[in-house]
């Protein structure tokens, strides 16, 4: 199932309004996700957007967003909230696997962003 398929499901869960929904759920990155959303944004007039992301994953979403989206518009980030233990998240496994890979993605990021100027 599509990741935006489940969030879509936690907050109908939550009780927002199936009409309030929007999903986005043909990016495979969070770069190609900024795109893709920007695009439903400038389409339905929306000059602000709040990302909820990931603890480990919200600074760099909020990095690539902002790029992407300019300064005509708000961006605000909510990390969604952290496990019970979070000083224990390198005892983990599945953590430290995602962890890992957000700093592999900030070097891409890095490097990228060098390559470009």
């Amino acid at each position: 199932m599509p990741e935006a398929e489940v969030m879509r499901r936690q907050a109908l869960a939550l009780g927002i309004p199936e009409t309030s929904v929007l999903i986005e759920d043909q990016s495979l990155s969070t770069y190609q996700n900024a795109i893709y959303t920007k695009l439903i944004s400038e389409h339905y007039g929306f000059e602000s957007i709040l990302l909820v992301t990931s603890t480990y994953h919200s600074r760099r979403a909020a990095h690539i967003f902002r790029d992407v989206f300019g300064p005509n518009y708000a961006i605000w980030v909510q990390p969604s909230p952290p496990d019970l233990c979070t000083v224990c998240w390198w005892l983990q496994p599945d953590q430290a696997r995602v962890v890992g890979y957000e700093y592999y993605n900030w070097a891409l990021l890095a490097i990228q962003s060098a390559t470009s100027r």
